[in-house]
């Protein structure tokens, strides 16, 4: 009969399941990324909460920068919110805690936090010059009967944040050039003048004669700023990207609104005369807005390609745009791969169900399944099923190759639970939970659709584990073991609740005490993140002398059986059981196979007895406890 032994078995509640598919950092793009660390299988409920509303009657969040915040080598988040504009909501600050494995509201880090009741686009990076991120916020009127417009900056100072807004024009057109100055829209980073710090341009809509603006860092966090535009007519756009599209060391930008322009810079903060116009590639034309963009090789040819967010009232589509090299003088000449991309992708329903037919302000290029290959993610959480996010549907699309990406709807699951362990012999057997999401809600969007053809398997699950409390994959010395051969069990099979229990029986390094946390990996090669923590201890002997070649006894507290492991080639003379009045008891039968003896102590009474284990050299004395 196989001994059960339950000790010292803990979940950690304080340590909630991982919010990222990992936490240290990855430069995505020379654009420096504002996602990096993809949030996943997270819930809103976990950063926002119905007070967050504050007087306002809904709220979303349109930007989610997740990057290296404070300097530490891990991610952290900040997000504004966009709201129906009753009142400002103060901006979100969540620092990575490592010894927790979790992100911790550290919003209460930023003083004079009015934050923004309509935030349109946030970016971050160090502006001045003290190693930690600082963030610039753009927002707009959407109400018609509000006509302000705020541009934020949130700078660190002293391992703290202060808000303070550097511009809030009008949108309102009057003769007073001064009050008539648009309205921002979009925002980008990048060091356009070439001097080795941070600058950033602003969108501008509804005002072309102020236009695009230039702000110039001095390097701390000061700015002067003045028109990007340099000889074009178009000056306005709801947004901006800034890259170096021709390779020439200065930053160009990438904008314009109903046309779309790629004006190269020079060096000084201006972009333009020199163009390239990109309006022809553009699927619902004027009526149309190039809402995000990414530059990165799509096709291994060693250039870098444009993907355009295009996106028009009640449709959206991604625009490819293959780099095919450069004219005369000097400017990029792109071939659209549009329709070769979107019509794959169409045959497998993108764009046209109901988890994708709805657009996205941002997306993201990150190689979800380490296959060295730049999937295509929405830039925000991974939430099977959010509570106030707009923008709802949850897909991933995963590159097969040169212009051919496989949709698939992600997360596949929910958080994993009831995370169990106890050793059986020798082996740790482990229990757990998770749920299977067969109902992609989308929320305020209002739709209902099964999605259990189109979820990825789990066909594997990793069991992470060290003899230290940890929460991070990059402890030190961390160690896991993969298992594909599995028990499951169906507990719930209702489409809404799909709940599958799990088991397994495993080998793991001999430790003293165990910190587990365990995550799948699905068909797809993704991992998910982790779950709760479980600490265990492994059953030991409660030896009274020195044991010289007993090498484990269990279970101690025992009931009926005992199992006892020696070192190879000892040959046991004796062995019996003394009292606390001294009384030598026999064990009901002894069985020895190879190494181990299995000793009956079904006729010992409750109690303490010291066991004797006799050898022709010596003696070795265990402490055992019998509990019935």
């Amino acid at each position: 009969m196989r001994k059960v032994f339950i000790c010292l078995l803990f979940p950690f509640i304080s340590f909630s399941q991982t919010e990222m598919l990992w936490s240290v950092p990855k430069n995505l793009e020379n654009n420096l990324s504002q996602y990096e660390c993809p949030l996943w299988g997270t819930y809103y409920s976990d950063f926002i909460k119905e007070e967050d509303k504050l007087s306002n009657e809904w709220m979303g969040i349109h930007s989610w920068v997740v990057k290296d915040i404070n300097n530490d080598g891990y991610c952290d988040l900040f997000f504004g919110f966009f709201t129906s504009e009753q009142e400002p909501v103060p901006f979100k600050l969540y620092l990575y805690d490592p010894s927790e494995g979790k992100l911790l509201n550290r919003s209460n880090l930023i003083s004079n936090n009015i934050g923004q009741s309509f935030n349109r686009k946030t970016v971050a990076a160090d502006f001045n010059g003290d190693g930690l991120l600082d963030f610039i916020n753009v927002s707009h009127p959407e109400r018609q009967d509000l006509d302000t417009s705020y541009l934020d900056f949130v700078y660190s100072q002293d391992g703290k944040w202060i808000q303070e807004t550097l511009s809030k024009p009008t949108r309102f057109w009057n003769n007073d050039p001064n009050k008539n100055m648009g309205y921002y829209h979009g925002v980008a980073v990048g060091d356009v003048d070439s001097d080795g710090d941070n600058d950033f341009v602003v969108s501008m809509w509804s005002n072309p004669e102020i236009g695009m603006q230039t702000y110039i860092n001095d390097g701390k966090g000061n700015f002067n700023n003045f028109s990007a535009i340099k000889g074009l007519n178009i000056n306005e756009s709801f947004c901006n990207e800034l890259f170096d599209f021709n390779e020439d060391g200065c930053i160009d930008m990438v904008y314009g609104e109903p046309n779309t322009f790629i004006a190269y810079g020079n060096c000084d903060g201006t972009f333009g005369p020199s163009y390239t116009d990109l309006t022809q590639y553009k699927i619902y034309g004027s009526s149309g807005s190039a809402y995000d963009f990414d530059l990165l090789d799509l096709d291994d040819d060693n250039d870098k390609d444009l993907v355009i967010n295009h996106v028009t009232n009640g449709a959206w589509q991604l625009l490819f745009l293959e780099n095919i090299g450069y004219d005369s003088a000097n400017q990029v000449i792109f071939a659209s791969r549009t329709e070769d991309v979107n019509n794959y992708i169409k045959d497998q329903g993108f764009y046209t169900d109901k988890n994708s037919r709805n657009w996205v302000p941002y997306i993201e290029f990150i190689d979800v399944n380490g296959d060295d290959k730049k999937d295509i993610i929405i830039q925000r959480p991974g939430d099977a099923q959010p509570n106030y996010n707009f923008y709802d549907p949850n897909w991933v699309l995963l590159k097969e190759s040169s212009w051919k990406y496989n949709y698939q709807i992600y997360p596949i699951s929910s958080e994993i639970y009831d995370l169990d362990a106890s050793f059986i012999d020798d082996k740790l057997k482990l229990e757990w939970k998770n749920i299977k999401p067969k109902i992609h809600q989308c929320g305020s969007w209002g739709c209902d659709q099964s999605t259990s053809e189109s979820l990825s398997e789990i066909v594997s699950w990793k069991i992470y584990y060290h003899g230290d409390k940890w929460a991070d994959k990059n402890h030190n010395n961390l160690k896991h073991i993969i298992i594909t051969d599995f028990d499951k069990e169906i507990i719930d099979s209702n489409p809404g609740n799909f709940t599958t229990k799990y088991s397994n029986e495993i080998s793991l390094d001999n430790l003293e005490e165990y910190y587990i946390r365990i995550g799948y990996v699905d068909e797809n090669n993704i991992e998910s993140n982790l779950s709760d923590l479980l600490y265990i201890e492994k059953p030991k002997p409660l030896f009274t002398e020195n044991v010289t070649f007993v090498e484990n006894i269990y279970p101690n507290p025992t009931d009926d059986r005992l199992t006892i492991n020696v070192k190879p080639g000892v040959e046991v003379k004796d062995l019996h059981f003394n009292d606390l009045s001294g009384k030598v008891i026999k064990p009901k039968s002894i069985d020895r196979v190879q190494n181990r003896l299995e000793v009956n102590v079904s006729n010992l009474n409750e109690g303490i007895y010291i066991l004797e284990i006799v050898t022709d050299k010596e003696v070795n004395k265990i402490k055992v406890i019998i509990e019935r």
